[in-house]
């Protein structure tokens, strides 16, 4: 982790009720531990901290210090580890590339 993280060994950034709420959503999960809880949480922020920083080297070679949905969806159809999200987060398109509605 870099030295500017706020995150440290047995601390998440997400906070762990939050968590577990949105993990209990999913039906199919009865029990979870407070560690497996801290565990998606780290995995989550790893996610995160990841795709942002692969995103921030699209950004960064187009001279620019913020990340925008383009950067985000060309580091969603370029990198094949994301390819899941690619229904999430498609591919931008131009507004001369869509039809008016008649």
């Amino acid at each position: 982790m870099s030295g500017n993280s706020k995150s440290g060994r047995g601390v998440s950034v997400f906070p762990i009720s939050r968590v577990k709420r949105i993990i209990k959503e999913d039906k199919n999960i009865t029990a979870l531990t407070t560690e497996a809880t801290f565990l998606v949480s780290k995995a989550v922020e790893m996610f995160v901290r990841e795709i942002t920083a692969n995103s921030y080297k699209i950004c960064n070679h187009d001279k620019r210090k913020t990340i925008k949905y383009k950067d985000m969806s060309e580091t969603v159809q370029n990198i094949d580890k994301y390819y899941f999200l690619e229904d999430i987060i498609p591919s931008t398109v131009s507004a001369s590339g869509t039809k008016k509605p008649k």
